[in-house]
């Protein structure tokens, strides 16, 4: 390179600091003092070139969080050093880059409290990445660096393993502020956070480990309430990951958290099942026990209803039907979404457990034999006998235990053939006086 051309390679970025870094510190738009003291230190020893300027830009982007400037500001100096967006921070064992860092907090370095801290840089997150995408930060289709891996974890956290940007922001380390959330909407109106990333980085399950992250949980569910049901985690049902995981304690967390909101959002992934076809319920009472179980289930469903307990688990674990009555026996009465009754359910899908199980239809009031079921128009002895796996014998058997159904049934089609025959002399008579009057109205025209 010539003298001339590294003479105009330092002029333009003489230039750059001279625009961009030093109306900062004179119109005091950046509260960092070691920042500008950098900066000066590099300029009077005359060894500077664009990567050390990339360097101590970057060390000012990695305390944004702490000097608080304002996001305009921000974005006119990564701007002007792009290059800082891809220094990762020495200082600790973080190697986080800028954009990552906004969501570490370190300890060590400043004494100010949560409240103090204010955003945690989360507000700055879409300033970032949207710069780092024309950069390529983090490598081609890293979103400016939101796809790469965080390297620092609290302590208590180190056992989820590598996590990205995204899944670190919902999981919520800081708790459960305003600006996490707003954060999440700001990435989604830029384009940084599609929907499927629900889905794709697995965000349920990462907020789930934090009952403090209910806002960005409820946010995503209310986004894409089907990503309950739809998130696999290493194959496996988002629930199942949850209580499978290898600390107990946030499985139990994560448990608590996922269920409430599929309660809320009407999805019953409590009754998903795996590969193994073991639903998730089956495997909590493996993993936690009966006791601890069902307890929060009560506590759940208490706060917030959702799909019907016992009739999901007539559907799908009818073998512990006996065990949501004894928790849930209030709900015995109850109907489901289609107006259905639990005993009406056992008629027309559940023939096996009726068998096994006769004291459920040996017992029906009148009440229960007459009405019909509201969806597939039948009455308890007809639905056992319709469908595919009809169950003549059980029909038969519930009419010769309750003959006179077939007295209220002939009765109610005598009083049926009566309405017809009543409405039909009514329409007779009706057409017999239209007539009558279109004569008179033809002889009164005519004379």
């Amino acid at each position: 390179m010539s003298v001339r051309e590294t003479a105009e390679k330092h002029k333009s970025l003489l230039s750059r600091i001279e625009e961009a870094i030093i109306p900062l510190q004179e119109q005091k738009l950046w509260n960092d003092d070691k920042f500008f003291k950098e900066v000066n230190k590099m300029l009077m020893c005359g060894k500077f070139n664009e990567g050390r300027i990339a360097s101590i830009v970057a060390r000012a982007l990695f305390d944004i969080k702490i000097s608080q400037p304002d996001i305009e500001v921000v974005k006119k100096l990564i701007k002007a050093f792009p290059g800082a967006l891809n220094c990762k921070d020495r200082r600790g064992t973080s190697d986080c880059i800028p954009i990552q860092m906004l969501l570490v907090y370190y300890i060590k370095e400043n004494k100010k409290s949560d409240e103090e801290m204010g955003c945690f840089g989360t507000s700055y997150l879409s300033a970032l990445a949207l710069e780092g995408m024309k950069h390529n930060v983090g490598g081609a289709n890293m979103r400016g660096g939101l796809l790469n891996n965080v390297h620092e974890l609290p302590k208590e956290l180190r056992c989820l393993g590598k996590i990205n940007t995204f899944q670190y922001l919902v999981l919520g380390t800081h708790g459960d502020n305003d600006n996490d959330l707003n954060a999440l909407k700001d990435l989604r109106r830029n384009g940084l956070l599609l929907r499927e990333d629900i889905v794709n980085q697995s965000l349920l399950f990462y907020s789930s480990f934090n009952v403090k992250s209910g806002k960005k949980t409820e946010y995503m569910v209310s986004w894409d309430p089907a990503a309950l049901c739809t998130t696999r985690v290493n194959n496996s049902p988002l629930l199942h990951a949850i209580i499978n995981y290898k600390e107990p304690e946030l499985g139990k967390v994560g448990f608590v958290h996922s269920v409430y909101y599929s309660f809320k959002y009407k999805r019953n992934i409590l009754f998903q099942k795996d590969n193994d076809d073991k639903t998730a319920f089956k495997l909590a009472l493996e993993k936690f026990g009966e006791e601890w179980t069902m307890y929060w289930l009560k506590l759940i469903f208490k706060n917030v209803s959702g799909p019907s307990l016992l009739h999901n688990a007539l559907l799908h674990e009818p073998q512990f039907l006996n065990l949501f009555l004894k928790y849930f026996a209030d709900l015995y009465h109850l109907r489901d979404e289609e107006g259905r009754t639990l005993t009406q359910v056992m008629l027309s899908k559940k023939r096996d457990y009726l068998e096994e199980n006769a004291m459920l239809w040996m017992n029906l009031s009148t009440d229960q034999l007459e009405e019909k079921d509201p969806h597939t128009t039948l009455r308890p002895f007809a639905a056992v006998a319709s469908g595919d796996d009809a169950n003549l014998d059980l029909s038969f058997r519930i009419l010769r235990k309750h003959p006179s159904i077939m007295e209220v049934i002939l009765e109610q089609r005598e009083k049926m053939a009566i309405k017809m025959k009543n409405k039909k002399r009514k329409a007779q008579v009706g057409f017999e006086e239209c007539r009558k009057k279109k004569i008179r109205e033809a002889a009164e025209t005519t004379a």
